[in-house]
C-alpha cells in the first residue's frame, strides 16, 4: 500500500513538472484580431531613450503566423546599434526600419517566430513559475508573476497582467521583459542592454481581444 502511494505521488509530481515545462514553441488557439493584416502597433515618443514615431503594422498573415514591419526615429547611437543588430533592419541616418518580424497571435496567447527565439511569449492561462522553451538554446521564458488585481496602469485603465521574462543573450540586449493581458495582448516590454542601460516601453495596439 505505502509503495502505491508512493508510485501516485510520483505521477502526480511528474504531471505537475511537465505542466510548467511548455517544450511546445507555437501557441494554440483561435486567430486573435491583434495579429490581422492592417492592425497597428506603437509605442509613446521617449526623449530619454531617443524614439520617436515608432510604428509598427500588421503586413501579413500566412497560417497563423503574423509578419511586422517597424519603423521609428531614433537619435540615441547605442540603441540604434543594438537594433541594427537584428536581422532585417535598415538604417537610414535616424530612421530604422525592421521587416519580417514574424510571431502568432491567438486568443490563448502570443509566441514569436523570429528574429528574437522561437517559441511562446505568454499563455493568457499561464501560472507564475510556468516556462517556454525557446529554440535553439537551452533557455526558457519563465512567468515570475500574474496579477490578482487590477495593478498595472494602461493608457486610461488599471488592468491585471502576466509578467514574463526572458534571457534574451543576442543583439546586444541581456535580457527582455513582458507585460500581457488576455484583452489587449502585449501592454509593456522592457530590454535590459549589455551595458546595463534599462528601456522601458509600453505597447499599444489598434485591436485587441474583445
Amino acid at each position: 500500500m505505502k509503495k502505491i502511494i508512493q508510485l501516485c505521488m510520483l505521477f502526480v509530481a511528474l504531471a505537475f513538472c511537465f505542466s510548467c515545462e511548455r517544450d511546445q514553441l507555437s501557441i494554440s488557439g483561435d486567430q486573435s484580431p491583434m495579429g490581422e493584416v492592417g492592425t497597428t502597433v506603437g509605442t509613446s515618443d521617449s526623449e530619454e531613450f531617443g524614439l520617436q514615431n515608432v510604428q509598427g503594422e500588421v503586413v501579413s498573415l500566412r497560417d497563423g503566423v503574423s509578419s511586422i514591419t517597424l519603423t521609428a526615429r531614433v537619435t540615441n547611437p547605442i540603441i540604434r546599434t543594438v537594433l541594427s543588430n537584428i536581422p532585417g533592419t535598415i538604417v537610414t541616418g535616424d530612421i530604422v526600419t525592421i521587416t519580417g518580424i514574424e510571431f502568432k497571435s491567438t486568443l490563448k496567447g502570443i509566441s514569436c517566430i523570429s528574429p528574437f527565439a522561437e517559441g511562446i511569449i505568454v499563455e493568457y492561462s499561464a501560472k507564475v513559475g510556468d516556462k517556454y522553451q525557446m529554440k535553439g538554446t537551452n533557455k526558457k521564458r519563465e512567468v515570475v508573476s500574474r496579477s490578482s488585481t487590477d495593478d498595472y496602469s494602461y493608457i486610461f485603465w488599471n488592468i491585471k497582467v502576466i509578467e514574463v521574462v526572458e534571457p534574451t543573450g543576442k543583439f546586444g540586449i541581456k535580457e527582455t521583459r513582458y507585460w500581457a493581458n488576455h484583452k489587449f495582448g502585449l501592454v509593456g516590454i522592457q530590454f535590459t542592454l549589455d551595458d546595463g542601460t534599462v528601456i522601458d516601453l509600453p505597447v499599444m495596439t489598434s485591436s485587441d481581444n474583445w
